[in-house]
């Protein structure tokens, strides 16, 4: 990636969630290579691998292992989507200026 820093920290996990949605694919290996693309950008955002990972950066288990087939169901693939936006926005950074969880109420 060109961009670095505070402007990468910000740009990474939005670009990653539209891959996210890309992994509706009907063809399978593209749903693999959405996924392999969301690793790469995880680990770029987090600066380790985040499989195996623990703490707030990880990704669930079934994430990392996560292997797309035919025979994947609708269900399936958008509870994985839903895995990974929720993964790119708890790696947002806080607005600047702001603090993390500005804006949300108690």
């Amino acid at each position: 990636m060109l961009i670095s820093g505070a402007k990468r920290a910000r740009q990474v996990p939005l670009v990653a969630q539209e891959i996210a949605g890309a992994l509706r694919a009907p063809v399978v290996d593209n749903r693999t290579r959405m996924h392999a693309a969301l690793l790469h950008l995880a680990q770029v955002q987090i600066g380790a691998t985040p499989c195996p990972a623990e703490g707030a950066a990880a990704l669930t288990k079934d994430l990392c292992e996560w292997k797309p087939t035919d025979g994947d169901s609708t269900v399936d693939i958008e509870e994985r989507i839903d895995r990974w936006t929720a993964f790119w926005v708890r790696s947002l950074p806080p607005p600047p200026g702001g603090s993390a969880g500005a804006g949300t109420k108690p």
